[in-house]
């Protein structure tokens, strides 16, 4: 698939979300009846199961990218993320050591710095740096629009008196509807 095949995917789909209904009407029982055909006794081509997929999703799933969607705050998606996600896919670069994903451990690394420098009150020099940078996968989601976005509206980023090297750590105020 070309990138401009991609493309067209993904805008095909948010089309299809953005006409659709945002919450779906399905039961367990009908998902379960459903995926009951998938006996993997045999193999199954490919692109059958990734549409069967595709309306499975479309179909039984809240569309948190719809525009009418007003429940927590869920990004929506963007074409770079999905072109990023599927050379990921594509790839499976292991970031456990250098050596065996050299380009991708570099990427990650200068990405993580310049989010760090670019975080009130996160140095991006020497250990520093790197110690809230090596952290930032684990709170990748939608925390980093809680890092990011104060910046954008400068807005002051809450954070506590907790030591992170030279930094602080920023922390979340999470209300009673969090689950």
């Amino acid at each position: 698939m070309s990138l401009e095949e991609l493309r067209d995917a993904i805008d095909r789909i948010a089309a299809k979300i953005a006409s659709g209904p945002i919450v779906p009407s399905v039961t367990p029982v009908d998902i379960r009846t459903h995926l009951a055909q998938y006996d993997f006794a045999s193999p199954r081509a490919i692109a059958d199961v990734s549409a069967d997929v595709e309306r499975m999703l479309g179909s039984w799933h809240v569309q948190v990218t719809h525009p009418r969607y007003l429940g927590l705050f869920n990004p929506s998606v963007m074409p770079a993320g999905v072109v990023a996600d599927t050379l990921t896919a594509a790839y499976n670069p292991q970031l456990a050591s250098w050596r065996t994903a050299p380009a991708a451990n570099e990427i990650e690394r200068h990405t993580l710095r310049w989010m760090a420098a670019n975080s009130k009150g996160l140095r991006s020099d020497g250990l520093r740096g790197t110690a809230i940078a090596a952290a930032m996968p684990a709170i990748f989601g939608s925390s980093i629009s809680r890092i990011l976005a104060p910046r954008r509206f400068r807005a002051p980023i809450p954070t506590t008196s907790i030591p992170c090297g030279s930094a602080t750590r920023s922390i979340s105020y999470p209300t009673a509807t969090v689950r």
